[in-house]
């Protein structure tokens, strides 16, 4: 082969190697490095063959350890889907069991049903107090208001409430707020949350979380439940 037909094929090759969006030689990259290197030597003194497969041997290392680091991410992403696959079974084994049990939760709301039967709401008092409280129908407007009175600290407190309204008529279905009045023995007013106990009737899993369904109609999520208990009477 003569030296014009060298520059004469050389003369189609690129005289520079684009590198990809991160700088990196890639594979497609070294062999038109190559290439370019093979096109461009000198017939007079080639590259040396001992130099070549040291550069071949090299990118083939280099290769090996990318495609292992690409094998290694699939693994670890495929890791944690299989945990994360498994802490969902579990967490629809666990929400299962709580099918038929009491879910203490916090709110302020009790819902009357149609047949005159209605929920109730609790409080913890951390010290002795005077409690008193609001309830409003969904319209807020008051359908009974209770003074203040003497109460003894202690857990599980109860808001007694009868369905009625000020005047002793039964109030009708639907949902009602109660906001509890609190204040110590100086007056000043404390913070007071109510909580509600209600048994259990269904378990959606079809969104992710579980969401329960309440004997009351109520629908909450497991992350709001703050206790569990045997449903009494069952």
């Amino acid at each position: 082969m003569s030296i014009g037909q060298v520059e004469s094929n050389s003369s189609s090759l690129p005289e520079t190697v684009e590198l990809g969006s991160n700088s990196e030689l890639d594979k497609m990259a070294f062999l038109e490095l190559l290439t370019v290197q093979l096109a461009n030597q000198d017939p007079l003194n080639p590259v040396d063959s001992d130099q070549m497969a040291q550069q071949q041997a090299m990118f083939a290392q280099v290769e090996q350890l990318m495609n292992l680091n690409a094998t290694m991410e699939t693994f670890v992403a495929s890791q944690e889907d299989v945990m994360l696959g498994i802490a969902s079974v579990f967490n629809t084994l666990e929400s299962a069991s709580f099918l038929g049990k009491d879910v203490a939760f916090f709110t302020n709301q009790v819902v009357v049903d149609e047949d005159g039967s209605y929920g109730s709401l609790s409080y913890d008092l951390g010290k002795d107090a005077f409690v008193g409280y609001t309830i409003k129908d969904a319209s807020s407007r008051t359908v009974l208001s209770v003074p203040q009175e003497a109460t003894e600290a202690g857990e599980g407190k109860m808001i007694s409430w009868d369905g009625t309204d000020t005047e002793g008529n039964p109030v009708s279905p639907g949902t009602y707020t109660i906001t509890i009045n609190v204040q110590d023995a100086a007056g000043v007013a404390m913070t007071g949350q109510t909580y509600s106990e209600v048994k259990v009737r269904s378990i959606d899993f079809r969104s992710g979380t579980p969401i329960l369904t309440l004997d009351d109609g109520r629908k909450i999520d497991v992350t709001q439940i703050l206790a569990l208990s045997d449903h009494e009477g069952a």
